[in-house]
């Protein structure tokens, strides 16, 4: 055979919503009008071996990085590549298939983007319902799983979510973003900014976890503590189980509360909210306040602990001598000395 060349083009794409995969869409031989496509499912590069041996191929995968990309390369084909691709006649095929020539004249025109081409991006992101992120007592992680399924929402393509997110962040997140952008990064995939955005703004202390796993029931409703407290778990730890956060919730409660709650029941987080609406008039009626007043009195019979108030946790009420913070006799510190 003699040495033929053949123009491929290849194409970065989305195979899901976190990966990205290069796929080999068409072949051309060089001296030839006709453009041939692989179908779906030959085209993926791990399909083609010996072609993605050869270095010029190797390169251009490598320069495919971002998604949505494309390249035209034309290869020299060695004889074992060339008879992958043309039968003996000089046929294109692959794998014993005769391709199809590629019809482009149903396909829409690109043409250059206009200046006002994010006027339909931003109609499309008005109907997005989330508020703003400004880093401003707010859970990166969280608001960000958020825009995401509320970009799914609206068909948003992923390539899409950088554009959309500049509508939804406010004060220093409208900075990073800025920085971002000028540094040419806005063709890069969506989980670069991903990363990007958790690593400046997500939680890096213990403070959140603390405060979630430590706040408790003090007055009101018992549904709306439950559906704060079950927020704040999730801000903290989006991948707790059900099954933990009942417990957690559950145990905030007040005893006189938890005592009229059949643990058997509390199988879904539904079943505890009905549960717990249930109980809500409690809290508003007459017979509520003889219910609490086991608390109350407890409450009112000791001061605020001491102890508690240095090491941070405010309004806890108890005896000084049976605090979970006082420090040990033969500790090293004191708790005067600790502050």
């Amino acid at each position: 055979m003699e040495e033929v060349k053949a123009k491929f083009c290849l194409a970065s794409e989305a195979f899901g919503a976190k990966t990205t995969v290069i796929n080999v869409k068409t072949i051309q031989i060089v001296g030839q009008e006709e453009i041939f496509c692989f179908p779906q499912e030959s085209q993926p590069i791990a399909v083609h071996t010996e072609l993605a041996k050869l270095s010029i191929i190797k390169g251009a995968v490598k320069s495919l990085s971002a998604r949505g990309r494309t390249r035209n390369i034309t290869v020299s084909l060695n004889k074992e590549v060339q008879g992958l691709y043309l039968d003996k006649e000089g046929n294109v095929v692959f794998d014993g298939y005769y391709l199809e020539v590629a019809d482009f004249s149903s396909q829409p025109t690109i043409s250059n983007p206009s200046p006002t081409s994010e006027n339909p991006i931003r109609s499309i992101t008005s109907n997005i319902t989330l508020e703003k992120f400004s880093n401003n007592n707010q859970n990166a992680k969280s608001w960000l799983n958020l825009f995401r399924l509320e970009c799914q929402r609206l068909n948003i393509r992923e390539q899409q979510f950088p554009e959309a997110l500049k509508f939804y962040l406010e004060g220093p997140a409208l900075e990073w973003f800025s920085t971002m952008y000028k540094t040419c990064v806005q063709s890069e995939p969506w989980d670069y900014w991903e990363k990007s955005f958790l690593d400046t703004f997500g939680e890096k202390s213990w403070n959140e976890i603390e405060y979630a796993y430590s706040f408790r029931w003090l007055n009101g409703s018992f549904l709306n503590f439950a559906l704060k407290k079950r927020n704040l778990l999730i801000d903290a730890d989006p991948d707790l189980s059900i099954n933990s956060q009942i417990n957690f919730i559950v145990i905030a409660l007040p005893k006189f509360i938890r005592s009229r709650l059949n643990r058997k029941d509390l199988t879904t987080i539904e079943n505890l909210m009905c549960n717990l609406r249930q109980l809500d008039p409690i809290s508003n009626s007459a017979n509520a306040t003889m219910a609490r007043s086991g608390v109350n009195k407890y409450i009112r019979n000791f001061a605020p602990c001491r102890i508690c108030e240095k090491a941070g946790y405010v309004n806890r009420f108890h005896p000084e001598n049976v605090c979970r913070n006082k420090i040990k006799p033969g500790a090293i510190q004191s708790v005067e000395s600790k502050n």
